[in-house]
């Protein structure tokens, strides 16, 4: 389990960095796929959990 520290601070990291991208208006919908899997990652509850981008063909 994660503590509530942690998962406000990555919380807080990923509301930035959204926030930046989406105040900059060069963004796609792509774009916010990077922060999300990172936000997930840091809040996943084991390391045996694998968080992966899912595979576009477009």
């Amino acid at each position: 389990m994660i503590d509530k520290s942690k998962f406000r601070q990555a919380v807080n990291q990923h509301v930035k960095t959204v926030v930046s991208v989406y105040s900059s208006g060069g963004y796609s919908e792509k774009t916010f796929h990077t922060p999300l899997e990172n936000f997930l990652n840091e809040i996943k509850p084991a390391p045996e959990y694998e968080i992966k981008q899912e595979v576009s063909f477009f």
